[in-house]
């Protein structure tokens, strides 16, 4: 079981999106829990750097396979996401 943390600046990215979309984007944080690479996410360049795919969304986090955490660090649309 992995702890899930949200960086400051997710949490104001999160803050900006309409309520609509915010409960499908924390379905899938919760599923980051047992699973921190799950299919479909796709690894970035970087230190155990990871993205996955909510519609039009894009959730960006680093897992730490020594601490057992995922660290949201990135949560925006896709054309900003980058």
């Amino acid at each position: 079981m992995f702890n899930v943390k949200i960086s400051d600046y997710a949490k104001k990215e999160l803050d900006k999106i309409d309520y609509k979309f915010v409960d499908k984007l924390f379905d899938s944080l919760k599923l980051l829990k047992t699973n921190p690479k799950p299919v479909g996410s796709i690894k970035l360049k970087g230190d155990n750097a990871y993205r996955i795919r909510k519609g039009n969304y894009r959730i960006v986090y680093i897992v730490d396979e020594k601490n057992k955490e995922v660290i949201i660090y990135h949560i925006a649309h896709r054309k900003d996401v980058y």
